[in-house]
């Protein structure tokens, strides 16, 4: 995966909010810059997409924490080859909610993420009969 930096966290955040409305705006570049750094250093793709979900709970920007946490850590999942099921909206919702209240730590969401995760290829792939 590519090296994250706060500007495409930026970027992705200004085009939800642009999208689904709410404000604009940084409100800690430090917590913003800390976030991303933490992502980058993280070792597997699970701990990173548990960094990018920690943006609900640390707030960095005015508005849409939830949706920029969520949207970073699937586009991190789906450059490893996973994604998150629409069918766990609910549970996705609920959980987003409870990072952003700081009712689980890191190791939880770690946990959970690993739990609910799709693998894109094994989902899509066709079984051998279908060649014969």
């Amino acid at each position: 995966m590519i090296e994250m930096t706060p500007e495409m966290v930026i970027s992705i955040h200004d085009d939800l909010i642009q999208m689904e409305g709410g404000t604009l705006g940084i409100l800690n570049r430090g917590t913003l810059d800390c976030l991303v750094d933490r992502i980058n250093r993280a070792q597997g793709v699970f701990e990173k997409a548990t960094w990018a979900l920690c943006i609900a709970k640390f707030h960095p920007f005015y508005d849409g924490q939830k949706r920029t946490a969520f949207t970073l850590a699937a586009i991190i999942l789906r450059s490893y080859g996973y994604y998150l099921s629409r069918t766990d909206e609910e549970e996705i919702y609920d959980a987003l909610i409870r990072i952003s209240e700081y009712k689980c730590n890191t190791r939880q969401i770690e946990l959970w993420l690993k739990r609910i995760r799709r693998k894109w290829w094994a989902e899509k792939q066709r079984p051998l009969s279908d060649y014969f």
